[in-house]
């Protein structure tokens, strides 16, 4: 949702971060966009969707939200500026201060929540395996010691995992030269890169990449280097703007053999919401690490 398509005009900037937040707020408590339920629409279909304020209000999902919350919404979506909900307005609401709002969780919310969580661990899967290219041109000394594999969280092993078979092809439990060099191809990296890559993760000098050895290089990513973040960020920001758009997440994710061919664009779409948190339209870097902010041990 970029904010060129939010209707705005006195303080623009205040009024279509209202709107933005909105929309948050409605996939929040209903699991769904707004102005894209099904999660397939292009941009120029959602755009048109949010100028003339087409929302859908779907009964089922809406039907155990309170009418408090379903009134705020409904004020921080107005297509007219001037009807929408102001900054003061919202805070002196009722149900925003949490007066009216219910202690018990909405049903089904639990669901919504690990959806969007695994939606979550994908881009995370395929950053992991983005970064085995940016951190090997990096200093071995501060990669630190091999993790031990039973020490990662479920979840960071699963991630792992995940981009460790990106590069894996053949499923033998290691990652050859050749491998590498596909991957790097497809990618859109120079295959040189794969032998700086075997360099820097074979420390067993036995020409193959092991998982515990894939996990020195791709583990720590967060916690320890915002430039090799910052190099994966580029490989998925293809055109170079500063930010990822939904084709790009698309391309990469084909391209790592995370997503299938069937259903994808949807699938694109829910990732692409997963970390589009400011619902711009866009991915920035500050969002790219947020995904693993939220989990810095991960």
């Amino acid at each position: 949702m970029a904010r060129r398509w939010i209707p705005a005009q006195t303080d623009p900037s205040a009024q279509v971060d209202l709107f933005a937040l909105g929309v948050i707020l409605f996939i929040l408590l209903s699991g769904y966009h707004p102005f894209d339920p099904e999660g397939l629409a292009d941009d120029e279909q959602l755009a048109k969707q949010i100028v003339v304020g087409n929302a859908h209000w779907e009964e089922e999902s809406w039907r155990h939200v309170s009418a408090e919350a379903r009134q705020v919404v409904t004020g921080l979506l107005q297509s007219d500026p001037q009807r929408r909900t102001t900054v003061s307005g919202l805070l002196a609401d009722p149900w925003v201060s949490g007066g009216t709002a219910p202690i018990a969780p909405l049903p089904g919310s639990d669901t919504n929540l690990k959806a969007f969580n695994e939606y979550r661990k994908v881009w995370r899967a395929a950053i992991r395996a983005a970064g085995l290219i940016s951190r090997t041109h990096e200093d071995k000394s501060k990669l630190g010691s091999a993790p031990n594999v039973s020490d990662l969280t479920d979840g960071a092993r699963e991630e792992l995992r995940a981009a460790f078979n990106v590069y894996d092809r053949d499923g033998n439990g290691s990652i050859d030269l050749n491998e590498l060099r596909l991957v790097m191809r497809e990618m859109g990296a120079k295959e040189a890169d794969a032998e700086t890559a075997m360099a820097a993760a074979d420390t067993a000098r036995n020409g193959v990449i092991s998982f515990d050895e894939f996990c020195v290089v791709c583990g720590p990513l967060y916690s320890s280097s915002e430039h090799a973040l910052r190099s994966a960020f580029a490989l998925f920001d293809t055109d170079g703007n500063g930010t990822i758009d939904r084709a790009e997440l698309g391309g990469m994710l084909s391209k790592l053999g995370l997503i299938g061919q069937e259903s994808n664009k949807q699938t694109v779409e829910r990732m692409f919401a997963a970390a589009d948190t400011n619902g711009d339209g866009e991915i920035s870097f500050d969002e790219f690490v947020g995904l693993f902010a939220a989990d810095n041990k991960s």
